[in-house]
């Protein structure tokens, strides 16, 4: 996945119809984390596909609401969603109490959260390591005024930052009185984001300009300039040559472009834009509701009966394959039921199991035919379909693979071949020969991932998106935490969602893992 921004919100104070408060996500190695906090980052964040348990850290330049009135929400809802993954928080000097006081307010206990809370108090001109980036804070004038030091003392402190990826360098602003305070923090500076909320636009464009800044995205929109961006671009016209960009609430930026000599700003096409939110509306939307109605049901088994949450997850389960399946006739968009031979008994026609298959996976499909066209979304396919069959007990055959497809066998027959080429085995009926099948390919993903290939790369071989492959490192460290706990394999399943072949697959792998100190320490990060 290319390191990239998201403009969450590129408005002030006072949000407008366009604009909402602070807040970037940055997707760095394929990890994320968050500048600033502002509302509403926990249903912005869904806009974007992304999980808020995924978040694996949050920077906050200071505590003025613009900036973090949405982090009350943020921590209670990795709570509901029974986050597992520690959630680091790094903030200037009362953050740690601010916090405290938060959650006690909303009635939220800090030993009764689902995750831990690890909260770091910055410092100015200190660096703070998350996996391969670097966050440096630099104090600001923001917030140095005598009457906040007379009223709050050493709290009222305000930071910008450096942030520091494989290969960019991104300066973040936050407030400022003056540009002239970055100087010290722009020299090799890739990218600043700029606010203009206490700024004349001509006073930026003259600093960045000096700083021989390469890309410039200004943001934090004063309600002077939220209607007018064109008077801030005439400003710049006159005196910067570099990549302008003015924020839009929803702007992508891709910090893996920077130096190129071109815009870096990520272009949607009107047409994918409108055929994204038509998937959002009516498959998106739709899983979240199931989701919410799960977890209600969860809640009451686990606080009216006071069962454990495995316990209330199989119950789960097992209402859901008693009561949906055998009378539910659809299935989510992309998927179908499909009668195909058993795994255990392929000969049998009498025990045939009913299996659900993924034809079209949304947006991750999306990304592969963009990247691979027709043919390796095609294969990609081919591959899933073998293994989702597998999971559930069944093996395919190869007019199956035809139908469910809609192509000739000769066409088959090629992606078939040019998958065996690139080394993947195949699992189909007419080539089981009374042999169970191997692991799991993404067995083999994760593997390459513990070898150092990138995501990109396994994407590619495996005809994946690079957030499948993401996917399947978080499930695999999820699958060893719970080992580590001493959870049996069948709990693990019905906590991960996973299949049992799947998990041990995971298991037999992390014996591996054992023996090679290189993979632990590539494991590592995942598991904190």
């Amino acid at each position: 996945m290319p390191d990239e921004l998201i403009v969450l919100g590129s408005g002030s104070g006072l949000p407008t119809q366009r604009r909402f408060q602070s807040a970037y996500a940055v997707k760095a190695t394929s990890k994320l984390y968050l500048l600033d906090c502002g509302a509403p980052v926990s249903s912005l964040l869904y806009k974007h596909d992304l999980d808020p348990r995924d978040v694996r850290a949050l920077f906050l330049s200071h505590w003025h609401m613009d900036h973090v009135a949405n982090l009350g929400l943020l921590l209670t809802q990795n709570h509901l969603l029974k986050r597992s993954r520690a959630l680091k928080i790094y903030g200037p000097r009362g953050t740690r109490g601010k916090i405290q006081r938060l959650l006690a307010d909303s009635f939220l206990l800090p030993d009764e959260l689902s995750y831990n809370l690890k909260i770091t108090t910055v410092k100015s001109n200190e660096t703070y390591t998350e996996s391969l980036l670097q966050a440096t804070f630099f104090r600001t004038q923001h917030l140095e005024n005598a009457k906040y030091k007379t009223h709050f003392g050493r709290k009222a402190a305000a930071y910008g930052m450096v942030i520091n990826g494989p290969g960019w360098r991104m300066v973040y602003s936050g407030d400022l009185v003056s540009p002239h305070e970055l100087s010290p923090y722009v020299e090799k500076c890739d990218l600043l984001i700029h606010e203009m909320a206490h700024h004349r636009p001509e006073e930026v464009a003259e600093f960045v300009t000096a700083a021989k800044i390469p890309h410039v995205l200004i943001s934090h929109i004063g309600l002077e300039y939220d209607q007018t961006p064109e008077t801030i671009k005439e400003a710049f016209a006159k005196r910067y040559n570099g990549d302008l960009m003015i924020a839009e609430d929803g702007m992508k930026l891709r910090l893996s472009q920077v130096g190129k000599g071109k815009s870096i700003e990520v272009k949607a096409s009107k047409a994918g834009s409108a055929r994204r939110q038509t998937k959002i509306f009516s498959t998106q939307n739709f899983k979240q509701q199931v989701a919410r109605d799960q977890q209600n049901f969860l809640d009451i088994l686990q606080k009216d009966f006071n069962l454990p949450f495995y316990l209330s997850r199989q119950i789960l389960n097992t209402a859901q394959d008693i009561l949906v399946k055998p009378t539910r006739s659809m299935v989510f968009s992309g998927q179908v039921r499909a009668n195909v031979a058993s795994l255990e008994t392929p000969a049998a026609e009498d025990k045939r199991v009913e299996v659900v298959l993924t034809i079209d996976a949304g947006p991750e499909d999306d990304d592969v035919k963009q990247r691979e066209r027709a043919a390796g979304l095609r294969r990609g396919r081919i591959l899933r379909l073998l293994e989702e069959a597998i999971e559930q007990g069944g093996i395919l055959s190869q007019d199956n693979l035809a139908q469910l497809l809609g192509i000739d066998l000769s066409t088959l027959h090629r992606d078939l071949n040019s998958l065996e080429t690139e080394g993947h085995p195949i699992y189909l009926l007419e080539r089981l020969n009374g042999m169970p099948p191997g692991s799991s390919y993404k067995t083999r993903i994760v593997e390459l991932w513990l070898d150092g290939a990138e995501p990109e790369e396994i994407a590619r071989h495996y005809h994946r998106s690079p957030q499948a492959v993401k996917r399947y490192v978080d499930k695999f460290a999820q699958v060893i935490k719970l080992n580590r706990d001493d959870t049996a394999v069948k709990d693990i399943t019905a906590l991960t969602e996973i299949p049992v072949r799947l998990v041990e697959n995971f298991l037999e792998l992390n014996q591996e893992v054992q023996t090679k100190p290189d993979w632990q320490s590539k494991l590592e990060p995942e598991l904190q």
